[in-house]
């Protein structure tokens, strides 16, 4: 074998282990799977698939049940497979085969009643819809979701009064963020859903209460079926706060220190009866 022949060869190992790993290093950024957090037994429940609506918590959900069930979580958050009912499920499946559950923004109302008539349970998330607000834009703020035209406002305050109203561009943070996610669980068994809060999960740390986490978590694990001990249950709590890819403050309320009077107004008149379903409110007093 001549010298080039060698070297032509050397060079095509190289590509081609560099192109194996820039792949596979490309679908982990799309499917990200955290490492094992703790090595010990899975823990038997009930099949279950996490739906969030952007920025409701959804990482910090999945790391939750991560720390609950001993498995990873497998984020489908642009789609799952093909969106299709047979390819969607080919996916739960093959996750869990490998001892993962699937996380994802974008699940049919079709999808979920299959899923729920195979036995799966279905962790919901709800989060303050005006702090769940303020999380989307600063999403926007650090480039993401560049496409919609509300990201190319340079002022941060009309930012928050379009994300309200949407009397420019269209969107609106409520809209698009949640109420078209919440429609998908039209008709589903009430047990068979369990809506977590975020203001619940994020404890002490994220200006919540210490026995609103731990009740939060009983109440997962009751939904499926887990039987946690004391130990177990300050563990998860213990282990929740933060290190999440997307993690930012993690705090509850901030949305106080931002909308001004006038735009608390605006968020009043187009949405106070959601706080009120949500219980975020009592009334319109806030």
């Amino acid at each position: 074998m001549t010298k080039f022949r060698v070297i032509y060869f050397l060079h095509l190992i190289i590509v081609s282990f560099f192109f194996l790993n820039f792949s596979s290093m490309k679908a982990s950024l799309k499917n990200p799977i955290a490492p094992p957090i703790k090595s010990s037994p899975l823990q038997p429940h009930r099949p279950f698939v996490i739906f969030s609506p952007p920025k409701c918590g959804t990482h910090l959900v999945g790391k939750t049940l991560s720390l609950m069930v001993n498995e990873n979580p497998a984020y489908y958050l642009s789609g799952i497979g093909d969106n299709s009912i047979l390819d969607s499920l080919n996916i739960v499946a093959s996750e869990e085969a490998r001892g993962c559950f699937v996380v994802g923004h974008h699940f049919t109302n079709s999808l979920l009643k299959t899923l729920v008539r195979k036995g799966y349970k279905i962790i919901f998330v709800v989060r303050d819809p005006r702090d769940q607000l303020i999380s989307a834009l600063n999403w926007l703020k650090e480039g993401q979701w560049f496409w919609l035209p509300i990201a190319g406002m340079s002022n941060y305050n009309d930012q928050i009064t379009e994300a309200i109203t949407g009397s420019k561009y269209g969107w609106q943070s409520v809209e698009s963020c949640f109420l078209t996610f919440e429609q998908e669980l039209a008709g589903l068994p009430m047990n068979s859903i369990y809506k977590v809060r975020f203001e619940h999960l994020v404890g002490v740390n994220g200006k919540g209460t210490s026995e609103e986490q731990t009740n939060e978590i009983i109440n997962i694990g009751n939904h499926l079926g887990l039987a946690l001990n004391s130990k177990k249950i300050q563990y998860v709590a213990d282990h929740l706060f933060g290190g999440t890819t997307t993690f930012r403050d993690g705090s509850i309320g901030k949305w106080k220190q931002t909308f001004t009077s006038e735009q608390i107004e605006l968020f009043k008149q187009r949405y106070n009866y959601l706080l009120l379903r949500l219980n975020y409110e009592k009334n319109s007093q806030w």
